[in-house]
């Protein structure tokens, strides 16, 4: 089920990135492309040892979607806002996890991708190495990313080529769903199906 998942999330991600040109830009891809990142490290990953490393992933997942809900409740609480249905709604869906699994037992190592994708191979690391720090930039606001994108030099002379900010009209770049496919790739690989290069 997990794999299953990993995989259609992959599929939706692809297809918002093909029917939706305007997504095609650096800001905007490699946050998909991110997503799409952690989903393929994570099936391989997990196809190293299906059932063990499949329940640590759900127990860790589920510990920090915990997190967000109770953080979520106390944001509610403190602001005088009525506690939402969805919220509502993840705390039984929760309830019900515990009940199937029992992640709230004992103590869980926390998940790196860097070392499921070291354990997963070399396939994977390829990957980490090549696209995981890039797509990061853009998630965590790092200067290599904002700098390049919501900034520009002042032209005005007495600025001296200081930065100033802006909001820029991107262009468009295929290279970003190139990207999305190689990621898809390496994930259908690793299941057993047959490489897109091969057709």
């Amino acid at each position: 089920q997990l794999l299953s998942a990993l995989l259609v999330q992959q599929v939706t991600v692809l297809k918002l990135l093909g029917e939706n040109n305007t997504s095609l830009t650096a800001t905007v891809a490699t946050l998909f492309l991110r997503i799409m990142l952690e989903a393929s490290i994570k099936i391989a990953w997990i196809k190293l040892a299906p059932d063990d490393n499949a329940l640590a992933l759900m127990k860790s997942d589920l510990r920090s979607s915990e997190q967000l809900s109770e953080d979520m409740q106390a944001f509610a609480s403190k602001n005088n806002i009525q506690v939402t249905s969805s919220i509502a709604a993840a705390k039984d869906w929760l309830d019900h996890e515990e009940a199937e699994i029992g992640f709230r037992q004992g103590k869980l190592k926390e998940l790196d991708p860097r070392d499921m994708a070291l354990a997963a191979g070399e396939d994977s690391m390829r990957l980490y190495r090549t696209f995981y720090i890039t797509l990061s930039g853009g998630l965590h606001s790092t200067w290599s990313h904002i700098s390049r994108y919501n900034l520009t030099r002042s032209l005005n002379p007495l600025h001296k080529a200081v930065f100033v900010p802006t909001i820029r009209c991107e262009d468009r770049d295929i290279i970003f769903f190139v990207v999305a496919a190689e990621i898809f790739d390496h994930s259908i690989k690793t299941l057993g199906g047959r490489s897109m290069q091969s057709f």
